[in-house]
């Protein structure tokens, strides 16, 4: 059995040399950036950033193209619809364009992993997740906070990267925070 330091220099290693897929943008308006990729087994990955919510508040989502809906959001992480770190590297070379082209309209940006049902391999969206949320600023430029909600069940993490070269972003989420949250008191916020 390989240790856990082994293993994490392996998925380091992988996450640097390994290729994106190659990936287009379907559509682009103010409101939302919608973008296509394949995976090596055909798979179809779909990635929104979408401005839903107003104001410059921002979600991404990717999902596979996979007509059993239970099993959209967790089906990329399975070894046969592709490579989870190659997904991860296409969705950060997305995002890194898109953030080129509109990161003085963006306050903050959303994402959100389950952890019910998620595979409890390296592989899971909310490792990966935590994973790319700690080493934001080494993909993207600029000076950012970032901040993870989870309810005290950690069954549903959200996680937010907030743009503080925007004027009042951080004071922007923590309205939104306390407008979407204050009904909920198993509801934690960890800075990070």
């Amino acid at each position: 059995m390989r240790d856990k330091d082994q293993i994490l220099l392996e998925n380091i290693v992988t996450e640097v040399i390994v290729e994106p897929y190659e990936y287009e943008w379907t559509e682009q308006t103010q409101k939302w950036w919608n973008g296509y990729f394949k995976t090596e087994n055909d798979t179809g990955i779909k990635v929104s950033i979408t401005n839903d919510w107003g104001g410059n508040h921002w979600e991404i989502i990717f999902s596979t193209d996979i007509e059993d809906k239970s099993d959209r959001d967790l089906a990329f992480i399975r070894q046969d619809t592709g490579n989870p770190f190659k997904v991860f590297k296409t969705v950060h070379i997305m995002l890194d364009e898109f953030l080129q082209n509109k990161k003085s309209n963006v306050d903050f940006i959303e994402f959100r992993a389950e952890k019910e049902n998620q595979s409890t391999s390296k592989d899971s969206r909310v490792i990966l997740y935590n994973r790319f949320i700690k080493n934001w600023e080494k993909y993207f430029k600029g000076n950012w906070s970032k901040a993870i909600v989870s309810d005290t069940s950690e069954i549903e993490v959200c996680y937010f990267i907030i743009n503080n070269d925007n004027k009042n972003a951080v004071d922007k989420f923590k309205e939104y925070f306390k407008r979407n949250y204050k009904y909920e008191d198993n509801i934690n916020l960890k800075w990070i």
